[in-house]
């Protein structure tokens, strides 16, 4: 059975924009979760605020990992709407990626395990890690009002 057209739901699902997590010299300029856009960053934010303006795409919700670079390309996307005036991010840390920890600790003969291994056939289990995060995914279906509905997670809640 074929629903009509305004039962149908969308998610769009969004990258932040652009960061930078070293400078020119190679150092790092904050913890990965602590960096914001850097400029083109925040024009690739606008430029994504501004394409859903023109097909006039409005969202029901917003949601975001809550690291600083989702929120403001959120923001970001959200200021290109004016009519979405009263839609604020909401924050679900669940989205937030698995902390992989700094890749200098991976050793050299691991490295292209740690990397391409998940492409290679099945993973053995010792080696797997969930990204699941059930209550994340599950709350999007919980609310029968929204239609279309925004996320810039970091890690894909699938």
């Amino acid at each position: 059975m074929e629903l009509p057209p305004t039962s149908r739901r969308r998610i769009y699902l969004m990258r932040h924009g652009a960061v930078s997590y070293f400078d020119d010299a190679g150092r790092r300029t904050a913890l990965p979760e602590l960096v914001p856009l850097n400029e083109t960053g925040r024009m690739q934010a606008s430029a994504a605020g501004r394409a859903f303006a023109a097909e006039q795409v409005r969202f029901d919700r917003v949601i975001v990992s809550g690291l600083p670079r989702t929120v403001e390309t959120a923001q970001r996307v959200l200021a290109e709407l004016p009519e979405m005036d009263g839609i604020a991010p909401e924050v679900w840390p669940d989205l937030q990626e698995i902390r992989g920890g700094d890749l200098s600790a991976i050793a050299s003969e691991d490295l292209r395990d740690a990397f391409i291994g998940a492409f290679e056939g099945e993973v053995p289990e010792h080696k797997r890690f969930s990204t699941a995060r059930p209550s994340a995914p599950s709350s999007t279906g919980c609310c029968p009002r929204w239609r279309a509905c925004a996320t810039t997670p970091t890690g894909i809640p699938c």
